[in-house]
C-alpha cells in the first residue's frame, strides 16, 4: 500500500531490524563501549587539527605552494565535520544523550546541515536495513545477509 511506503520509521524500527541480523551480545558490546571521555577526546583532536591547519594557512599566506597545501588539509578536515553530525545522530559518539545532542547541533551548524532534518532523512535511509526483501542499499552478498 502507498501509505506504508511513505511511512518514515522511527529509530526504534531500525533497532528491531538490527536485532534480526545481529546477535544481542554484539549489540550490547557497542552500547557498553560508548564513553563520554572517548567522544570528548575525538572532538578535541578534530578541533585541534582544524586550529593547527587554519593557523598554518594564516602563517603560510606568503608562500603560495605551502599555503595551498595547508588549505587542502584544512578543507579535508572541514569535510569531516559531517562525521560528527552523523555519529551523534546515531548516538554512538557519547554515552550521554545530552552530549550527543549538544554536539549533534554543533556539528550540524558547522557543516551547514540542520540536525533535525538530517536525523529524519538518515533514519529513512536506514528504514529497511537488514530486511532482505526491502533493502536496496546493502549488496545482497554482504556480511549482513550471511547465514
Amino acid at each position: 500500500m502507498l501509505t506504508e511506503e511513505l511511512h518514515q520509521p522511527e529509530p526504534e524500527d531500525a533497532a528491531v531490524n538490527l536485532q534480526k541480523i545481529m546477535r544481542s551480545d554484539v549489540i550490547k558490546l557497542f552500547y557498553v563501549s560508548k564513553s563520554d571521555w572517548e567522544g570528548a577526546k575525538q572532538v578535541a583532536l578534530h578541533f585541534s587539527a582544524l586550529v593547527i591547519s587554519g593557523t598554518s594557512m594564516r602563517i603560510l599566506n606568503e608562500h603560495s605552494i605551502l599555503w595551498t597545501m595547508a588549505l587542502l588539509i584544512h578543507g579535508f578536515l572541514l569535510s569531516f565535520l559531517f562525521m560528527g553530525l552523523h555519529e551523534n545522530v546515531h548516538g554512538t559518539a557519547f554515552r550521554s544523550t545530552q552530549l550527543s545532542r549538544m554536539f549533534q547541533n554543533l556539528f550540524g551548524f558547522l557543516s551547514f546541515r540542520p540536525p533535525t532534518h538530517y536525523y529524519y532523512y538518515h533514519w529513512a535511509h536506514h528504514r529497511h536495513t537488514g530486511d532482505k526483501n526491502k533493502e536496496n542499499i546493502t549488496p545482497l552478498k554482504s556480511f549482513i545477509h550471511e547465514g
